[in-house]
């Protein structure tokens, strides 16, 4: 840089000024000579207060170097331009310092200055200054100063509290101040809220439950956001009791957890960390006994040694960490070597799954691929009794098949001649094999058949498959793989012959389902021409029928129902023995249903038959096979009664043949037995259960019917044909194919949650015959879903039938009726009502897919529907009781009359008006008098824009969550009468209240104005419980710092909606609290005044300290440098903006804005952009006034009554 000549030398004169008392001696302004004339060093060491500012006079040109504790402050070159006026130029244009400030520019007395950082790191640090000559004095030795950093008393006492407050709350994104909704109870079942989302199993966070209703496409884009994934995921049997809830579960488990949707991602993390928790409390408790416990839970956390935490982190490496302080001494080394003879287990996991902990141990198997005699997993057990666990190695026997793919491979390991226990194991070589396993087992029990038994793998990406394990819901045209499936099939057809079918034993239903007529007609053939069924083969045999049956379409059902009704197929059927014939029936019926509409009669007009015992007296059943002369097969049905007249005496009477009864025609079974019950099913499933001698086996072996929609696992849980039409469509068009898919199948999840409802009540009803008659038809009824099928269903007559049995037993029980009972039921009758209701409006159609909805209210009609009719029974009950306790006045019935006026009107008012009648027919007479009035008191004060909000409050007084429905109401009665509030505000306000999160009574003591109270009603993440606390404990620090940092947030967006018309010209905000694509959530939405641009908003009320902090360890962290915790924390929230900037950059939005505070300094903001650029974020940033955000922080403080001065602090600042 060339410097002009300018002969005057000015002194360089740098003070620190701290505003201290006169009792503090800390010089505040420290005024150096930079002069060639003063010494380059001067002997003895000055202090300087942190916040200080450093001024110098510039004299000489030269290059100026400021340090604060090693790091450059401020650097530049100082020297004069042609105006001969003071220039202040960068030293690298590429990588710009922070330059410092100006102060004066007047000749003779040039000064600039530099501020110095409030804070320091270990309360002490040195301020460094060097100035090196330009000019002509260049090479002369540079002046250099040193001053000791340090913290005044009070700046010691906030740097603490800061530091406490960060430890205890990390400042987290705006989702974090939400706090968790209330449990809804009472009124609204999820069931009617589309599909519902998976649901993480607490105690196996990598396994989900999904609608069990739901086909492989809608469970795809459920868990991955993509239709086409239905190769991502495999069903799993569930484990222990549903999570809550009315929807029927079935178990997946995903293959890559990274691959899951962000929320559901974060709520396995979430669910994960949790079970670490629980595993570090077991450990504390483990005794040296327990040894192969924690080497199966070892192994167990080995499994999800491929799911990473949000930084990284494996959680099979983290639970090492548990363990890391049980390692021994092995020969210099620490080692795994703890659990005795199971440490090999452990160790062999640690080699081969673990990254970040090392072992001795040497693997010794074949690589790439595996050799015979290898072992590949272990497989864990409960062995005697009492009982105990055991386990055995799963070794190689021989290698089955080699892929490129993993589903080539699954495809052919699953379809192969081999039916014994297989694995599939990636190789290193990037091939898929898989393998012929065993378990090696000198117990004499069989592993593989007990229910708790679990396999775990050593290799990554291990899947085994058990025998008898299929996958009912993978179609056959499914995953790109038809050409290998049909290769497999026509290669088994070839193989089979009658005398040898067990080609054909191992085929699974992807591969059925791709049977032609003919080929299908020929597997029939060979497996009931032959002797499979009266073989060693026969189980398999029939297993294969059940499967070939379940995989039939709907167009070839006919011509199987003739092959199996041939007189010669149907009596070798007959004479089979075991269970497995019942599966064949089930599967019968089911296919049934799904092919064509059964048409249901009454009960009593049924055909019906008594099996079981009674007593002395058992009641069995001759199946008789008769052709008629048109060629037709029909069943006769023969009751027989056995009878034990003394001890070793029996008599048996048989009763006439029934009429002649074709395959399909419906039954009705009564079961004798401890808990008596009564069934439905085909005329041909009932041949084959009750073909045992003694039927009452066959009943203990298979259970209730309704068991099926878990026992056929995927028929029910995921089968047929996927409604992915979005899978092969793009853009808006695709979008539309998934709205659609979701508002046809909500018809059939509203249909699966009664009857889940109902069947939680079973043995209540089963204790009468109208209850049974009532559960007969429901099994029906839930046979038909697992068909899939409602179309079937509508035009049956089942509906109309199903509300009457269900009018029958509340009428018969009357008061006996439990309150969970009456409920079930009366669900079941209103739904019934409510889907002849619209399919008579026309508002919906009933197809093979379910309920499908013309229109997106559709949808709503049905659930507009079924919430009338239940408020409408529940009135009539109410009223009823009312009036028999002599309380019943015309004000009561004029409140129900509206309510029910209201309710016809929309599916809101429906809602409240259900629960409002619900809840008055459960209370006592003169409470639910004093109730309604309540309920009328409110709706009549209540001004226009709180409409929406007395219905939403409305229906939360009738949720069991409010104990004192009345005083529930009062306390909200301040709340619709405020002027000045919008109908959002109120709305969100009335949810908050019915869900728990909001109390009202507070609310209404706080001096919010009508301003303050519609933003903060509006905006979802107002953590109103955290707020109330601290106002509520003004002597509870932390609550005190939780409630701060949670109103500097809230006073930034509040600031920032403000100032948005000078921020953000020519935009408008148009939304707050917006989903981005991938799930994050941004503080607003902006729109362009046009309407053509939409650009994200996100507001970080971070002050100007805690950018410099995060900052700096973004730094450290990109030298490699070690964090402390405290770093590690800013850091994770510096990364977590950076995800939510560029998720707020995804199209169709612009360019996202980012706003902060007007207090950064210079420095800041370039290390800012600087962290920005790095990361490859495109951002413009914005500043908002500090002056402002103080201001607005202060003045909610004082809103909530909370104390301006921290307790204990000695200062009245917010962190």
């Amino acid at each position: 840089m060339r410097w002009p000549r300018y002969g005057a030398l000015l002194a360089v004169v740098c003070a620190l000024w701290a505003g201290a008392s006169a009792a503090d001696e800390v010089p505040g302004v420290a005024r150096v000579r930079l002069s060639v004339d003063e010494p380059p060093r001067v002997e003895g060491v000055a202090e300087v207060r942190a916040g200080g500012v450093l001024r110098l006079r510039a004299v000489v040109p030269g290059r100026l170097e400021v340090k604060v504790g090693g790091e450059v402050e401020a650097e530049c070159h100082l020297g004069w331009g042609e105006d001969e006026r003071l220039r202040v130029d960068e030293v690298e244009e590429e990588t710009p310092s922070p330059l410092p400030r100006v102060v004066s520019r007047e000749p003779g007395r040039e000064e600039v200055e530099v501020a110095l950082p409030e804070e320091v790191e270990g309360g002490e640090a040195w301020v460094e200054v060097r100035y090196a000559w330009g000019w002509r004095h260049e090479g002369k030795p540079p002046l250099e100063r040193r001053w000791r950093l340090v913290v005044g008393e009070e700046q010691a006492r906030r740097q603490a509290l800061v530091k406490a407050f960060e430890e205890e709350f990390p400042l987290e994104e705006a989702p974090a101040r939400a706090e968790p909704e209330g449990e809804q109870t009472g009124e609204e079942p999820e069931w009617f809220e589309a599909l519902g989302s998976p649901q993480v199993v607490a105690h196996q966070p990598e396994v989900l439950r999904v609608p069990a209703q739901a086909s492989r496409a809608q469970v795809a884009e459920q868990l991955f956001g993509e239709a086409g994934a239905v190769g991502a995921f495999d069903e799993e049997a569930c484990e222990g009791p549903e999570d809550g809830g009315s929807l029927l579960r079935a178990c997946v488990r995903v293959r890559q957890v990274e691959a899951l949707r962000p929320e559901l991602r974060a709520r396995v993390r979430r669910a994960l960390e949790a079970q670490l928790e629980r595993e570090e409390a077991w450990l504390r408790g483990w005794e040296p006994t327990q040894t192969v416990a924690l080497a199966e839970r070892g192994l167990v956390w080995a499994q999800r040694a491929e799911v990473r935490d949000e930084q990284g982190r494996g959680y099979f490496d983290r639970y090492l960490g548990l363990l890391e302080g049980r390692r021994v001494e092995v020969e210099g080394k620490r080692e795994w070597d703890f659990l005795g003879e199971d440490s090999e287990q452990l160790k062999k996991a640690v080699a081969l799954r673990a990254r970040q902990w090392e072992t001795g141990y040497r693997v010794t198997d074949g690589v790439p691929e595996l050799k015979p005699g290898d072992v590949v997993g272990r497989c864990y057990f409960t062995l005697g009794l009492p009982a105990r666990r055991a386990s055995v190695a799963v070794r190689v026997l021989r290698p089955l098949v080699e892929e490129r793919t993993q589903e080539r491979a699954l495809v052919r390991l699953r379809n192969g001649p081999w039916r014994g226990p297989r694995a599939l194991v990636p190789g290193e070589d990037g091939l898929w094999r898989g393998y012929a396993v065993e378990g090696v087992n000198l117990t004499g029990v069989e592993p593989l058949e007990d229910a708790g038994t679990r396999l775990y793998g050593y290799y990554p990406g291990t899947r085994f498959i058990r025998p008898g394990e299929w996958r009912p819901g993978v179609e056959g045209r499914g995953g790109g793989q038809e050409g290998l499936r049909r290769a497999l099939l026509e290669q088994a057809l070839a193989a089979a012959t009658a005398e040898e079918p067990e080609a054909l034993l191992g085929l699974d239903h992807e591969v059925l389902g791709l049977l032609t007529a003919g080929q299908r007609q020929g597997l029939l053939e060979t497996v009931l021409g032959g002797p499979a069924l009266t073989s060693a083969l026969a189980q398999e045999a029939v297993e294969l029928l059940a499967r070939v049956v379940a995989s039939t379409p709907a167009e070839d059902f006919a011509a199987l129902e003739r092959t199996l009704m041939h007189p010669k197929v149907l009596r070798r059927l007959l004479r089979l023995e075991g269970p497995q014939q019942a599966l064949l029936g089930q599967a019968f019926t089911l296919q049934a249903l799904a092919s064509a509409p059964l048409p249901l009669d009454p009960l009593e007009a049924l055909p019906g038959v008594e099996l079981g015992r009674q007593g002395e007296e058992s009641h069995l059943l001759n199946v008789v096979v008769e052709r008629t002369g048109s060629g037709d097969t029909l069943l006769r049905l023969g009751p027989v009664r056995q009878r034990f007249e003394a001890r070793y005496l029996s008599s048996t009477e048989e009763q006439p043949l029934s009429r002649g009864l074709r395959a399909r025609e419906w039954v009705r079974v009564e079961l004798h037995g401890p808990t008596p019950q009564t069934r439905l099913m085909t005329a041909l499933e009932l041949a084959l259960r009750a073909s045992e001698a003694d039927s009452g086996l066959v009943w203990a072996a298979v259970g209730r019917l309704g068991e099926l929609h878990l026992l056929y696992g995927g028929v029910s849980a995921l089968a047929r044909a996927p409604l992915g039409a979005g899978a092969a469509v793009e853009g808006r068009a695709a979008e539309a194919a998934r709205r659609a898919a979701v508002r046809s199948f909500s018809g059939r999840v509203a249909l699966v949650g009664v009857l889940a409802l109902v069947d939680s009540h079973r043995e209540e009803l089963e204790r009468t015959q109208a209850g049974r008659n009532f559960l007969a038809v429901h099994d029906v009824a839930l046979l038909g879903l697992a068909a899939r099928d409602v179309s079937r269903l509508a035009t049956s007559g089942l509906p109309r039938e199903w509300a009457r049995q269900g009018g029958l037993v509340l009428g018969l029980m009357g008061e006996k009726a439990s309150a969970g009972l009456r409920e079930s039921v009366e669900s079941a009758r209103a739904l019934a009502r409510a889907v002849e209701k619209v399919l008579a409006e026309g508002k919906v159609v009933a197809t093979g897919e379910g309920l499908t909805f013309n229109t997106p209210e559709g949808a709503g009609a049905l659930r507009h529907a079924w919430f009338s009719v239940r408020g409408d029974m529940a009135a009539e009950r109410a009223l009823g009781s009312l009036q028999r306790a002599g309380v019943a006045t015309p004000e009561v019935e004029r409140t129900l009359s509206a309510l029910r006026s209201l309710g016809e009107r929309s599916e809101a008012w429906a809602r409240a008006w259900s629960a409002v009648a619900r809840r008055a027919a459960a209370l006592p007479a003169p409470e639910a008098r004093q109730y309604l009035e309540a309920v009328e008191s409110l709706r009549a004060q209540a001004q226009p824009a709180a409409r929406a909000a007395v219905a939403e409050l409305l229906r939360g007084s009738g949720t069991l969550t409010h104990r004192a429905p009345g005083l529930f109401l009062e306390e909200a009665g301040w709340l619709v009468r405020r002027p000045g509030l919008e109908e959002e505000a109120l709305t969100a306000l009335a949810r908050k209240a019915v869900r728990g999160t909001l109390n009202l009574r507070w609310l209404g003591t706080t001096g919010l104005t009508a301003e303050e109270l519609n933003f903060l009603g509006r905006d979802a993440m107002t953590p109103w419980k955290t707020l109330q606390e601290a106002a509520e404990a003004p002597g509870n620090l932390k609550l005190q710092l939780r409630a701060r940092t949670a109103l500097r947030g809230l006073a930034g967006e509040m600031v920032t909606e403000r100032s948005a018309h000078r921020l953000f010209p020519g935009h408008k905000v148009s939304g707050r609290q917006v989903h981005m694509q991938d799930g994050h959530i941004l503080d607003f939405e902006l729109e362009a005044a046009d309407g053509t641009i939409r650009r994200a908003l996100e507001v970080k009320g971070w002050t100007a300290d805690t950018w410099r902090r995060a900052l700096k360890a973004w730094t450290l962290e990109s030298a490699g440098a070690r964090l402390e915790p405290r770093q590690e924390q800013l850091l994770r929230q510096l990364k977590r903006l950076v995800e939510q900037l560029e998720d707020a950059a995804t199209s169709p939005r612009g360019k996202p804005f980012l706003v902060c505070t007007d207090e950064l300094s210079q420095k800041t903001q370039r290390e800012l952009q600087r962290f920005l650029s790095r990361n490859s974020v495109a951002v413009d940033i914005e500043s908002m006034r500090e002056v402002e955000m103080i201001a607005t922080t202060k003045r909610l403080r004082a809103a909530f009554n909370m104390p301006e001065k921290l307790p204990g602090a000695g200062t009245e600042g917010a962190p």
